[in-house]
């Protein structure tokens, strides 16, 4: 009966968080296909956008670090800011790949793109993890939450030296990146609102979490055939 149950609450959670990303999905694609056509913006790629992410990544380690010596008070404002930034460009790559394909400019979906992505966003992801043990003093959620993204890379990585495939996120890893971007914003915003740190560290442990896993699981599911020969 619990089972029924637990397996009745994944698929509703898993038609909702369906809905969710492409409801998400088409209110980006209008916004990005709108500024795509103005002509300051015509030299900014899906791949620009997520060499940012990665720079943005790099720079916040190097601020979190000279925040650790010379105090972070000093330093999370911009950390807070750059790493909005950061997971914010996730929403908009994607979309920016599909009006490039769109108007011909790039082939939609290929194998770099998707690779780049992914790479991007452990870069963004995981010194969050180390950011949240550092200034929450909890471990459980973001060590969890480093196993799972690992984990989730190796199987990628093993799929495609194997197999010749390269997985594409699904909408389980998308919303699984959004949150962990609520989580790891909450958290630098402490200073701005004590008290609402601990609200990340919540997003991270009951949502995040949950949904990293399904994401792995879905990745799985997809392979299956070809794992067992079919």
């Amino acid at each position: 009966m619990h089972l029924v149950k637990t397996t009745a609450a994944l698929h509703m959670g898993s038609e909702l968080i369906g809905r969710v990303h492409k409801t998400q999905g088409r209110f980006v694609f209008r916004i990005v296909r709108a500024i795509h056509k103005w002509p300051i913006l015509k030299w900014i790629t899906a791949d620009i956008l997520t060499a940012m992410r990665l720079v943005i990544a790099l720079m916040n380690v190097l601020l979190f670090i000279l925040g650790i010596r010379w105090g972070l008070t000093h330093f999370l404002p911009l950390l807070l800011s750059l790493t909005i930034i950061a997971y914010a460009s996730d929403f908009f790559d994607g979309q920016w790949a599909r009006v490039e394909a769109e108007e011909g400019t790039k082939k939609k979906d290929t194998d770099f793109g998707s690779w780049f992505d992914n790479t991007a966003d452990k870069a963004v992801c995981i010194p969050s993890m180390f950011f949240i043990m550092y200034l929450q003093r909890a471990y459980l959620a973001p060590i969890t939450m480093l196993i799972i993204d690992i984990a989730l890379g190796i199987f990628r990585w093993m799929i495609a030296r194997r197999y010749k495939m390269q997985l594409r996120a699904n909408h389980y890893g998308k919303f699984k990146t959004w949150l962990q971007g609520f989580s790891i914003s909450f958290v630098l915003a402490d200073y701005l609102i004590p008290g609402i740190g601990q609200v990340g560290y919540y997003i991270l442990l009951y949502g995040a979490i949950p949904v990293g896993i399904l994401s792995f699981l879905k990745h799985y599911q997809n392979v299956y055939p070809q794992i067992k020969g079919v």
